[in-house]
């Protein structure tokens, strides 16, 4: 009889986790945020009233009670997916417990060095869709991770870049708190230099070096077509706006 497959995502809010799930093929996902989204909806709330509400208000008690008829449903399937921070050991020890006769995958999302990118995308996202997830918030996620470790009881333990398939936005505020002095030619030769350390593939970019071109209106001009460009490594895109 095959055994249960079990993919733990490990990794703070705004990484690209469920942006993993929705291209991978998985029977179940156990998801904590897609039961608030259908609370908030159901109950005509913002993302940001549902997490002030106190913890034993009846709206969050029913959260609770939700996600764990998701956990039981999921033991039907064979293949499952646990799309949570998951970033602590004693978070992680929690969901062996469900499954005890299954296979365990730990998949680690990679942000370290990632941190204001991934804040500057949560930002963006809350903008976008009214996700809400304070900042001092999210920092302690990042203080708070674990790395994993197969003595946890993982069969496989593997990586993924964190904000793969997304978006990094960077803008004028960027070249301001980075290099305030630069002139629009000197942005591009900077930007270029910092993006060439910073994605160590992203030179592997079609037309990558052709962007970068002095323009003398905005450095904005210069390099905006990166948009446009396919990426051949961790289908990474950066947006410059």
């Amino acid at each position: 009889m095959t055994k249960q497959q079990v993919t733990v995502l490990i990794g703070p809010a705004c990484t690209g986790k469920s942006t993993f799930v929705q291209r991978s093929k998985f029977d179940y996902v156990v998801s904590s945020d897609d039961i608030v989204e259908k609370i908030i909806h159901d109950n005509n709330l913002t993302y940001k009233e549902f997490f002030e509400l106190e913890f034993n208000h009846p709206i969050r008690r029913e959260q609770r009670s939700l996600f764990f008829k998701s956990v039981q449903e999921s033991k039907k399937y064979k293949n499952i997916v646990w799309d949570l921070t998951n970033l602590t050991k004693a978070n992680r020890q929690k969901i062996f417990k469900h499954y005890p006769n299954a296979e365990f995958h730990a998949i680690e999302f990679i942000f370290k060095n990632k941190e204001y990118f991934i804040l500057k995308t949560c930002h963006e996202r809350y903008q976008e869709t009214g996700k809400f997830i304070r900042e001092n918030d999210l920092k302690a996620m990042f203080d708070k991770y674990e790395p994993v470790s197969r003595l946890e009881g993982f069969d496989t333990i593997s990586r993924e870049e964190a904000l793969p398939a997304s978006v990094l936005i960077l803008d004028d505020e960027d070249f301001d708190i980075h290099a305030p002095h630069l002139n629009a030619a000197e942005h591009v030769k900077s930007l270029k230099e910092f993006l060439d350390s910073y994605f160590p593939y992203i030179s592997d970019l079609d037309g990558y070096d052709d962007v970068f071109k002095e323009n003398e209106s905005s450095i904005l001009c210069a390099v905006h077509d990166l948009s446009a460009l396919t990426m051949k490594h961790h289908n990474l895109y950066v947006v410059l706006m």
